[in-house]
């Protein structure tokens, strides 16, 4: 269930859901407003009921929610979803400016019954669920940037193992934002508002994380249903690379039309918009061989408004990147897709290929994306140096382990 989402009970009357805090732990500082009992609400006004008295309005900054005193602006604390099950919420709060203050809170569902005449919050629903899912993708993304740049570093290239640490943290990371997205699409209700776009763009995320999933370890498992609780006896079987590619590409495919046709401010580029899903599908279509519709997709994109990119990845964005994801804790960003990589993929589907790889690696804007291509164009070894069973990561120890259908790469 998520934040706010308003349905009718049984009686006639209608529901809320709100969030009680269940328990919680401080890491950091304190605040004798955080008690076991308190209920939390998010109203569609832009007002808000919370911990501290002054926390009387929200927003959504940077993928999180961000709580001010509406009289002054003054920033108060920062919500970030950590993960969610049917009947609770687990998030991080964290204080701005002078307040230290970093807690766990563990918020159970609570239905709140009105009468017929009261408005309800609609504005805010899976509010939560749709933060974790970009704050989840963004630490995938991120965890997966530096994975890649061990293998790409000749003097890191051989120390991946199935037991290194940042294997299990990407791997875990891709599947926490797949859940996360599975969580949303399973409890989105038909004719609630943005209903259509809200699907969308869960299934172009999900897509994407697919695609770098099967470009990074190869035949991986595909998960489509919410998993609110692990047990020993869930043991997913793995769906081979290019099926895998090809949900992926399905995906997107279905949706890419319901997608934003385009985004103009630096808050909003954190969504998937049209272009970023024209730029997965073109990717997506290189890796399933089909190199004509990935130009045709390409050309779709109107470059001149994504020229001027900043030349730091900290900040707000100048003008939008085509899709960006926000760092945790930070005020930076990843630019996932971009102008410039958009131009690289258009070189190297022209054929032009000599030192496009330098291109890559020397821009700020594509980073993301740079390890995939060396792939394509089969540079990855001579310029790595690393074996070709290496083009393909291994899986976690501890998920070959655990599950008697996962089969590791070979040479690991």
């Amino acid at each position: 269930m998520s934040l706010g989402q308003t349905h009718t009970h049984e009686y006639g009357k209608s529901s809320e859901t709100s969030w009680e805090v269940k328990s919680f732990s401080i890491a950091r500082g304190s605040n004798s407003n955080l008690q076991n009992g308190k209920t939390i609400r998010f109203k569609e006004d832009g007002t808000c009921e919370v911990f501290h008295s002054m926390e009387t309005a929200w927003r959504i900054t940077n993928g999180k929610i961000e709580t001010f005193y509406k009289q002054t602006n003054e920033p108060m604390f920062v919500y970030t979803l950590l993960s969610q099950t049917e009947d609770g919420i687990t998030v991080q709060m964290n204080g701005t400016l002078d307040d230290d203050l970093q807690a766990t809170i563990i918020l159970d569902k609570v239905n709140l019954i009105y009468s017929d005449d009261v408005v309800l919050d609609t504005k805010t629903d899976s509010l939560f669920t749709k933060i974790g899912i970009l704050s989840s993708c963004a630490e995938f993304a991120e965890s997966q940037i530096k994975l890649e740049g061990i293998r790409i570093d000749r003097n890191t290239v051989h120390s991946i193992t199935p037991n290194t640490d940042l294997v299990r943290t990407t791997m875990q990371n891709a599947y926490r934002t797949i859940n996360n997205i599975n969580y949303l699409l399973a409890h989105l209700q038909e004719g609630s508002d943005n209903y259509t776009q809200n699907v969308a763009e869960g299934r172009a995320i999900r897509a994407f994380v697919y695609y770098n999933l099967a470009m990074l370890w190869g035949d991986v498992p595909v998960v489509t249903n919410p998993i609110t609780s692990v047990s020993d006896s869930y043991t997913p079987n793995q769906t081979k690379q290019s099926e895998v590619y090809q949900f992926a590409y399905n995906e997107i495919s279905e949706v890419l039309n319901n997608l934003p046709e385009q985004v103009s401010s630096s808050e909003n580029s954190f969504l998937m918009s049209r272009d970023a899903g024209r730029m997965l599908k073109s990717e997506l279509e290189m890796a399933l061989g089909n190199k004509n519709s990935a130009k045709s997709l390409l050309q779709q994109i109107d470059k001149e408004v994504y020229e001027g990119e900043m030349s730091s990845t900290d900040g707000d964005m100048a003008k939008p990147v085509i899709w960006g994801l926000p760092v945790t804790g930070s005020s930076s960003y990843i630019p996932v897709y971009t102008c410039s990589h958009m131009t690289l993929l258009t070189k190297e589907l022209a054929g032009e290929t000599e030192q496009l790889e330098t291109e890559w690696i020397s821009n700020v804007f594509t980073k993301h994306g740079y390890w995939a291509a060396l792939k394509r164009m089969g540079k990855a070894q001579s310029l790595t140096g690393c074996y070709d069973y290496e083009l393909l990561m291994p899986f976690p120890l501890s998920d070959i382990l655990t599950n008697p259908n996962m089969t590791q790469n070979p040479g690991y």
